[in-house]
């Protein structure tokens, strides 16, 4: 292709790039979650937590919560807890989307990042006890749930 060919198709092929660039970005961006959302995600935050270790621990329990190993967390693994560890899985399945009786590690971890960011104010990277009481108090607990623990079912 020679330069003036390339210097004609650059005016249409620059938008139709950004234009695909935006859809493809669009979908990763979190939007806050819900207070009771959060809820089920800010019980398990804790001072002096970072980001890696509070992904870690979400991880770990993500996995014991998934019975049957299938990477989800829906119904089926919610029936094959006892009471309180399916209270738990139920919790992290309300962060799904409207409409899906399934969630993943990767969109709950998309929630968790969005929380952890809005907990830690000061943006260096570790919760203080401050900036949890502060998001704590910014954001209580909904009736009938314990403060820093996830709403009742």
């Amino acid at each position: 292709m020679n330069c003036l060919t390339f210097l004609r198709i650059i005016p249409n092929v620059v938008p139709a790039i950004a234009c695909l660039a935006t859809i493809a970005v669009a979908p990763a961006a979190a939007q806050p979650a819900p207070a009771a959302k959060n809820q089920a995600l800010g019980s398990q935050l804790s001072p002096g937590h970072t980001i890696d270790g509070y992904l870690q621990n979400l991880r770990t329990e993500f996995r014991r919560l998934d019975a049957d190993g299938n990477g989800q967390i829906d119904a089926a693994d919610v029936a094959k807890h006892d009471a309180a560890t399916a209270a738990r899985a139920r919790d992290l399945l309300s962060l799904s989307d409207e409409g899906k009786d399934v969630i993943t590690l990767p969109e709950i971890e998309v929630h968790a990042n969005t929380l952890f960011r809005s907990v830690d104010t000061d943006g260096n990277g570790t919760v203080s006890q401050e900036e949890l009481d502060n998001h704590r108090r910014r954001n209580p607990a909904p009736p009938g749930a314990a403060p820093g623990q996830p709403p009742k079912r």
